[in-house]
């Protein structure tokens, strides 16, 4: 299984890393770290829509 986000550093793949935080979706719970997919995440959890809020 890869790394997630919460163990890796920009500097292991610095592509790979500014790919997966472009139009974050979710962050983690544990670190605060954001990511477009859920599986690049411990512990992801959904970022609430903005729109809907205001």
């Amino acid at each position: 299984m890869a790394k997630t986000m919460c163990k890796i550093s920009p500097k292991d793949d610095y592509d790979k890393f500014i790919e997966s935080i472009q139009n974050p979706k979710f962050y983690c719970k544990s670190c605060g770290r954001v990511a477009n997919q859920e599986k690049r995440l411990c512990k992801p959890e959904k970022i609430p829509d903005s729109k809907k809020n205001g």
